[in-house]
């Protein structure tokens, strides 16, 4: 939806933000990836890990960044953008229906 926006869009406003979102989406992808490498590592090795350690281990090559150049924080296991990431507040997925919010 947001490339057939990008490509369409009459005002630039609106091409700006559907380019944000896809870049977004991308973001939301590399964390994926990363936390499936970090829930192979925890579940391999039972330890729970940080960058330093995925380092060392040379589970990563260096500090995850999103497409902006923001390091990616990982907070209580879990692989998050930051909150300093122009990227930043990530878009939500609508509850499911019928599932309490």
């Amino acid at each position: 939806m947001w490339t057939a926006i990008l490509q369409t869009a009459e005002t630039e406003w609106l091409s700006r933000e559907a380019q944000r979102r896809l870049v977004q989406l991308q973001a939301l992808d590399m964390i994926d990836e990363l936390q499936h490498a970090l829930d192979s590592y925890t579940r391999r090795t039972g330890r729970n890990a940080d960058w330093r350690t995925l380092l060392d281990s040379r589970v990563l090559l260096g500090i995850p960044v999103d497409p902006t150049g923001i390091p990616f924080d990982l907070i209580d296991g879990r692989v998050q953008l930051s909150k300093s990431s122009a990227l930043w507040p990530p878009p939500e997925e609508p509850a499911a229906a019928g599932r309490p919010r």
